[in-house]
């Protein structure tokens, strides 16, 4: 992640917005709704730090993502 959200946290993000990852491994991609974040992350958590966590469900590979802000429709 890189430029203005890379220091966003998880709680600053909006129930209008989700966030995008997209495994640079396999080119997954997946929807993340912040509400739906497992409590045993820190809501405090920066989302350039939160990337680096993640996990891709389709290969597996941990620290491949990268994560989008985009605004939900409706």
């Amino acid at each position: 992640m890189q430029g203005a959200f890379q220091h966003v946290r998880l709680r600053e993000i909006s129930r209008r917005e989700m966030l995008v990852a997209s495994c640079h491994a396999c080119g997954h991609r997946n929807n993340i709704y912040p509400a739906d974040v497992p409590a045993k992350i820190s809501r405090e958590i920066q989302l350039a730090a939160f990337e680096k966590q993640l996990r891709c469900r389709r290969c597996g590979q941990r620290g491949r993502a990268s994560i989008t802000v985009m605004q939900v429709k409706g």
